[in-house]
């Protein structure tokens, strides 16, 4: 079930300016919570992959999540590429010390493997993206 599908900001330490993706999470019957962020052709920023142990971290302790329950899967849209390609996904593993995220470890997903651990569909997602006019969001620094 989807929780919760927002712009994230996220700041950190290698870029000049603060950066922003779409944010959904799922929480599954079993009490396992799935992490989606997506990238935004627009973002400002460090890419979501640049970012991740910072983005990890934040999320972690902005929505209580316990990191012996939560996958996390990067998601970047075709558009977000200068390059034609499908959209991609991948699962995310870190190693977490006292609350804080660190060695990222990415494994290549297929769509229909990001479905099972969301527990719904993602293909057309997109086209729903809360973000589409995040150009028009202030920036804080």
């Amino acid at each position: 079930m989807l929780t919760i599908d927002q712009i994230y900001r996220y700041r950190s330490l290698a870029a000049q300016q603060q950066g922003y993706c779409r944010l959904r999470i799922y929480k599954q019957r079993d009490g396992v919570q799935t992490v989606l962020l997506t990238e935004v052709s627009n973002n400002p920023g460090q890419s979501i992959t640049a970012a991740s142990e910072i983005i990890a971290t934040g999320l972690a302790r902005r929505y209580h999540l316990d990191p012996a329950t939560t996958l996390w899967i990067e998601h970047w849209p075709a558009d977000t590429s200068d390059k034609p390609m499908e959209d991609a996904y991948a699962s995310v593993k870190y190693t977490w010390k006292d609350g804080i995220a660190s060695d990222p470890r990415w494994r290549r997903l297929s769509l229909e493997r990001a479905e099972v651990m969301t527990g719904t569909r993602l293909q057309g997602q997109s086209d729903a993206d809360p973000v589409a006019g995040a150009e028009a969001l202030p920036h804080r620094t």
